[in-house]
């Protein structure tokens, strides 16, 4: 079906009533950046009727806080240098140049009270009849930034409990390891060939727990931006001759063999041991969890001209 607009007033009547039906709060100031027109969702943001809108400076029809806490018109307020939309506008408006996607986070005046609003807002230019203007599309994102900052501060609550557990549980644990090691070395007397078994599983699965507990405390560091990382010269055969030893027996256990394969020579290398041993135990953990009885699981390096190359 064709549809004729016939005149000037019937164009107007019809592109109005295509701007009162988007949802996105539309306005146009001119080049003094007073409001000469808005739609249905802008008078519904800021809830005023239009005519409270129309001629007005920018800052006070929205109900701008620095324009309402100071009494003052837009554009002469003391952070009117600093508004980020009207910078937008400015710019729009001197230099044509499009803004998109830009966010304004401030209180306006709204039905009386200040209201604290998070918009996210786009400019154009336009021309209309021999007249410089500028239309401001704005979104009002308020309900889904409070969400994102609520779901941070739950988020940082996390973190903190994380590391209170964590640190509350390392302490009985190094108390366990502590009474594990007298045992295993005769402190507490003689044992015989199976407690001395039973108390290797015990240590086994004791720096296991040690190990989950920094995980979680790393885990806490790491979300909390917080990591940091203490890099220092070591002998890479006698570290990783370490790290073989303290996985042998979580291997024997499963009736697997790990094997140690150096080249002689190895550099030394500046690593932080403490970091770099959590990513070796884990790579050696999941190798032993995911073989089967009797199989082979192997650590190893070489030399690579000046670096060393694990595998």
């Amino acid at each position: 079906m064709d549809m004729a607009i016939e005149s000037p007033r019937e164009s107007g009547l019809f592109l109005k009533t295509i701007l009162d039906n988007i949802t996105s709060a539309i306005f146009i100031l001119d080049d003094e950046l007073r409001v000469q027109s808005v739609n249905n969702a802008f008078q519904n943001l800021f809830e005023k009727p239009a005519e409270l809108f129309l001629d007005e400076p920018c800052g006070n029809a929205i109900g701008c806080e620095f324009a309402v806490i100071e009494g003052k018109r837009c554009g002469s307020t003391s952070q009117c240098n600093r508004c980020e939309l009207r910078n937008s506008v400015l710019r729009t408006l001197t230099e044509k140049i499009p803004v998109s996607g830009a966010r304004l986070t401030r209180n306006f005046l709204i039905d009386g009270a200040m209201a604290l609003k998070h918009l996210q807002y786009s400019t154009r230019y336009i021309e209309y009849q021999g007249k410089n203007m500028v239309l401001i599309i704005i979104d009002d994102v308020t309900e889904t930034e409070t969400q994102k900052l609520r779901l941070e501060e739950l988020n940082q609550t996390k973190n903190r409990f994380l590391g209170i557990a964590a640190h509350d549980l390392r302490n009985p644990l190094g108390v366990l390891k502590g009474f594990l090691d007298l045992f295993e070395h005769g402190v507490l007397g003689e044992l015989n060939p199976q407690q001395t078994e039973v108390i290797g599983r015990l240590k086994s699965t004791s720096n296991t727990m040690v190990e989950l507990v920094d995980n979680l405390l790393d885990l806490s560091a790491i979300e909390a931006g917080r990591v940091e990382l203490r890099p220092r010269r070591i002998d890479l055969a006698a570290y990783l001759r370490d790290c073989h030893g303290g996985n042998e027996l979580l291997a024997r256990a499963k009736s697997i063999e790990l094997l140690l394969e150096m080249e002689a020579g190895l550099p030394d290398v500046c690593i932080d041991p403490s970091r770099i041993s959590q990513v070796i135990n884990n790579l050696i953990a999941n190798a032993i969890k995911f073989s089967h009885p009797g199989g082979r699981v192997r650590l190893g390096a070489r030399r690579a001209d000046d670096r060393a190359d694990e595998n």
